[in-house]
This record gives structure tokens, sequence and C-alpha cells, in this order.
């Protein structure tokens, strides 16, 4: 309509690619629409140009397959890895996780705050064993330990609080 997009219909941009399919109004996304990036799809749906409430992205990159959902009025994303880890809370722009729970391919769950991507605060499980603290990280081995708290081990029956060491 007056040389723009309006109505139903689909626009790929030549100068990388992407395709977006869906409802334009006046040249803008106006409605449901699909976006196929490079690496990714993009579902879910816009008004004026912008993303409102949930945006299904379904992530192929580097070999890594992922389903995100982000609900762009709450701030909140929930992603599921291929191998069946994934994450439920609040990401950053960059995609790093600020705060919310992981649920780790081995079975390990974290609940509480993360710094720089990585558990920081909160409550870290597995089979029963339970941490609650400060968590650091290990420089030369990059595992997580508890650098101050409480931790219960019931195969051991016993509850330990203090400082620890990596």
């Amino acid at each position: 309509l007056n040389t723009m997009p309006h109505g139903l219909g689909t626009i790929k941009f030549a100068s990388n690619g992407m395709i977006m399919k869906g409802e334009f109004n006046d040249g803008k996304a106006n409605g449901m629409m699909e976006i196929i990036g490079k690496n990714y799809v993009q579902k879910g749906k816009f008004v004026n140009d912008t993303p409102v409430g949930e945006q299904r992205y379904e992530f192929n990159e580097g070999g890594q397959n992922f389903v995100e959902i982000r609900d762009v009025d709450k701030g909140t994303t929930t992603i599921q890895y291929a191998d069946k880890s994934g994450f439920s809370g609040i990401v950053d722009d960059q995609g790093e996780y600020i705060k919310g729970k992981m649920l780790y391919k081995s079975g390990i769950t974290f609940d509480g705050d993360f710094a720089n991507g990585r558990p920081h605060k909160g409550i870290w499980q597995n089979e029963g064993r339970t941490m609650i603290g400060e968590f650091g990280e290990n420089d030369e081995t990059k595992n997580l330990y508890l650098k101050y708290g409480f931790h219960f081990s019931p195969k051991e029956k016993s509850i330990t609080f203090g400082h620890f060491t990596k």
C-alpha cells in the first residue's frame, strides 16, 4: 500500500538474507511474524516493528541447538538445550543469566543469582546434597565451589557452615 508492505506477505533482505513472513501495516511488522535469520527462527507477535509478549526462538549456533522462549513484556526467558539442560529466569541483553534456575545435564540444579552467566549466590542441589551461599570458580578447573555458606550432605548426615576453599 503506497509502496509499503501492507497485509500478509514476505520480505527477504538482500543485505543479510533474513526473511520476515507475516502481517505488515504501513511497512512495519504488525501482527504474527516469523523471522528466519542465519542461525535462528523467531516467531511471535509484533506491534509497530516491536516484539511483544512471548517470542519463540529456535537457535542453531555452532552445532548447538536450543529453544528459547522470551516474554519481552515480563523480561523473563526459558531456554531448553538439546542435552536436556535448561534455564528459566532473567537474562541480560547479551543472553547472560542474571537470576533464575538452571538445570544441568548432570542433574545438578542451581537457583539464585548469577554473575557473568555463572552461579554466584543461591542454592545448589544434587541428589539430596545441598549447598546454600556464595559460590566461586576455580581458576584452573573452572569448577564451582562454595566460598561460604551451608553444606548439607545426606550421605554423611552432616551440616557444615563456614568458609570453604577451592
